[in-house]
């Protein structure tokens, strides 16, 4: 099966112009196969000094995230309770930078809810949660688990940041797009499955990704943490 990356739906026109360039890219990479549909809104500029909260289920791609932002490599280590993350910065060929504030690559486990979710929300510009496609689609009770993780993250961001759009801030991503036979279909359940949810209003900035694959890395860096201009 051709590695695919998913993207979700057009947020604003201006993002359609500025992600052409990306798709032209990745046809002239050899990645034509990828299926894109739209973009995800960044909410980030150039030179910034913001914060990324990194959110999601146990073993879904946090840590192998921070790894490819930082280069570093933590291969087969698993996060209980948390990592401190010193801020750095990104930068791109044409000069333009993000310098992401200090942060914490924390664990998946269920405690850790209680004890970082609310205070992270509060502290970043944005969020970033991860799961396991495959499992949400294949267990309920990860589906649950799940569903009830994004409820506190909709409800803790009303709470804290009421006065900002939650749908522009918080982004999912699904993981391990490799595992299902058809990642297209797969992501169209998983929002069907979220739909009429509280949370349904952080559903619509999203993407499926297969976490080993470092051109999608490199989009998916590129396509938060660009400005688009």
């Amino acid at each position: 099966m051709d590695d695919i990356l998913l993207i979700s739906e057009v947020a604003t026109q201006e993002a359609v112009f500025w992600f052409i360039p990306i798709i032209a890219w990745a046809a002239l990479a050899g990645l034509g196969s990828a299926i894109l549909i739209g973009t995800i809104t960044s909410i980030w500029g150039s030179g910034d000094h913001l914060g990324m909260a990194v959110l999601g289920m146990p073993e879904s791609g946090k840590t192998t995230w921070y790894d490819y932002l930082l280069k570093t490599n933590r291969s087969g280590m698993h996060t209980v309770d948390s990592v401190e993350i010193d801020e750095f910065k990104i930068s791109f060929s044409d000069g333009k930078s993000v310098i992401v504030k200090k942060g914490k690559d924390i664990g998946g486990n269920e405690e850790n809810i209680r004890i970082y979710y609310s205070k992270m929300i509060e502290d970043n510009d944005i969020v970033l949660f991860f799961f396991d496609i495959e499992k949400y689609l294949g267990s309920m009770a990860y589906e649950r688990d799940a569903n009830s993780r994004l409820d506190f993250i909709y409800f803790s961001w009303k709470e804290k940041k009421e006065d900002k759009d939650p749908s522009k801030a918080v982004y999912l991503i699904m993981t391990h797009a490799d595992k299902v036979s058809n990642s297209k279909e797969a992501i169209e359940k998983v929002l069907n499955r979220m739909r009429g949810r509280s949370f349904s209003a952080i559903t619509t900035q999203y993407t499926a990704i297969n976490m080993v694959n470092n051109e999608q890395l490199e989009e998916l860096k590129k396509i938060i943490f660009r400005d688009g201009k």
